[in-house]
């Protein structure tokens, strides 16, 4: 038999102090002893009582905060939260806070639009630049041309 199996029942303090005889070690066990058979007896039954309300106050409690920040639960027939009504300011809020990011993705996509068509538009005025000079090129070469020979057949003729 274990030392954790013995039961004793001393009803007097002058029999205790005998049975101890001056053994601070077994004064410590006794009172620990004691002290868990208190808890265990007293004490367990305070906590078991007061917890369902400490839990239902705890449940009352977060359940008027999010009311207040966010809006209103939908509870089912059994209590368990279906859905949330979100309150106006809060709705609101992130309607702004949506549109806001919309606006700024929509002006990142003209940004980089204007850009690509800028750069489209700068390499079609470099080719119509090209193709104008090079037309002029030829017009003046022919227009040389023209004048040229019309000069040399005058010269031939009167010459």
């Amino acid at each position: 038999m274990s030392r954790a199996d013995v039961k004793v029942q001393i009803n007097s303090l002058v029999a205790l102090e005998r049975l101890i005889g001056g053994d601070t070690e077994m004064e410590i066990e006794i009172r620990k002893s004691v002290a868990t058979a208190f808890a265990k007896k007293y004490l367990n039954t305070v906590v078991v009582a007061n917890m369902a309300k400490i839990v239902e106050d705890v449940r009352k409690f977060v359940t008027e905060k999010i009311n207040d920040e966010l809006g209103t639960f939908k509870r089912g027939w059994d209590g368990r939260i279906e859905g949330l009504t979100l309150n106006l300011e809060l709705k609101e809020a992130i309607k702004q806070e949506a549109k806001k990011q919309m606006e700024q993705q929509v002006e990142a996509w003209m940004r980089v639009a204007s850009n690509e068509q800028m750069e489209k538009l700068e390499r079609m005025s470099k080719t119509s630049c090209n193709i104008i000079i090079r037309e002029l090129d030829i017009e003046i070469r022919k227009q040389v041309k023209e004048e040229v020979s019309a000069l040399v057949s005058k010269l031939v003729k009167e010459g």
